[in-house]
């Protein structure tokens, strides 16, 4: 009779801890919410810059290859500001600390300010993945990132005006 009770109330405590969850809800969007975070990180650091890191962020994506952009966005942070999941998609929100863009052959800009983007998600067979961003972004890469990929770009750059635009933003990107 005591083990009757005992097994009893196990049963009905493991009832009551799992009733507080919905199915499904916290695995799948933690899950989604880690597909936006890995992109944010691995955008944030570059990878979306160079066709070699290029696969890393076509994991996290549908997209069948790096969208075009002819201007990089430098950013000081970035912070997912909300996050809702539906029936096999999820929408996020992200707010980035936006410090200047650089346009190719145009060169820096200090823009100070905030941009929001939304990034819809679809859930597939094997995870998450990132269908679309809203507004579609160029790379939001940290100063860092930019002074580094700069200095490699002038290495390379063969074009005078190129050259300078690019010498103008290092100079004004070391600054700060």
């Amino acid at each position: 009779m005591r083990m009757l009770r005992i097994s009893l109330a196990v049963f009905l405590l493991s009832t009551l801890a799992l009733a507080q969850f919905r199915p499904g809800t916290l695995r799948r969007g933690h899950q989604a919410d880690n597909v936006v975070r890995d992109y944010l990180r691995l955008d944030f650091t570059g990878a979306r810059l160079s066709p070699a890191s290029w696969p890393r962020i076509k994991a996290l994506t549908s997209w069948k290859s790096n969208p075009e952009w002819q201007s990089v966005t430098i950013v000081s942070q970035y912070e997912v500001i909300s996050d809702e999941e539906r029936t096999h998609s999820a929408v996020a929100s992200v707010k980035y600390g936006v410090l200047g863009r650089f346009r190719i052959g145009v060169g820096y800009t200090p823009e100070a300010g905030v941009e929001t983007v939304v990034f819809k998600l679809r859930e597939v067979d094997d995870g998450w993945k990132i269908e679309e961003l809203d507004p579609m972004i160029n790379p939001h890469v940290s100063r860092a990132r930019a002074v580094q990929w700069l200095q490699s770009a002038l290495a390379t750059e063969q074009d005078a005006g190129n050259k300078a635009a690019m010498e103008r933003a290092l100079n004004a990107l070391q600054a700060k």
